[in-house]
């Protein structure tokens, strides 16, 4: 089954198979000249995640538009996540694999308002197996 060009900016991959890849959190620790191991970085259908042995976790959903902090739908909790356009089905939404403090994770919109960055920080040092509780079920 071919699988067509992704959105600029974002890797599509074979659910059944994930796609790893070093960009964001990676480039991001590079360019402020950090030392940083990244434990995972995964593609999905609609977002990526990086999984960084800092205890922070971040989620990019591109937007396919510019949007403004009105325009975007944010929930994030302890063990569940949804971000996404607000009248719209959520790019990323379910259970989170392990737990997140709420109160130290935020959100933020790059590259003019066409990207949500939600940048989640893990409550423990344990090792995620992915994103959402769901996505292992897709392996």
């Amino acid at each position: 089954m071919p699988i067509s060009d992704p959105p600029p900016g974002m890797m599509k991959s074979n659910p059944d198979a994930g796609t790893m890849s070093l960009s964001g959190t990676m480039n991001k620790a590079i360019s402020a000249g950090k030392a940083l191991e990244v434990e995972a970085e995964v593609a999905a259908e609609r977002y990526t995640y990086s999984i960084a042995n800092t205890g922070e976790i971040e989620v990019r959903v591109p937007l396919g538009r510019a949007a403004g902090k009105r325009d975007v739908a944010v929930d994030i909790k302890e063990t569940r996540l949804a971000l996404g356009l607000k009248g719209e089905e959520p790019a990323v939404a379910g259970s989170l694999w392990g737990k997140i403090d709420p109160d130290e994770s935020h959100w933020q919109l790059d590259e003019g308002g066409t990207v949500l960055v939600a940048t989640l920080a893990k409550r423990t040092a344990e090792k995620w197996d992915a994103l959402l509780i769901q996505e292992t079920a897709l392996r």
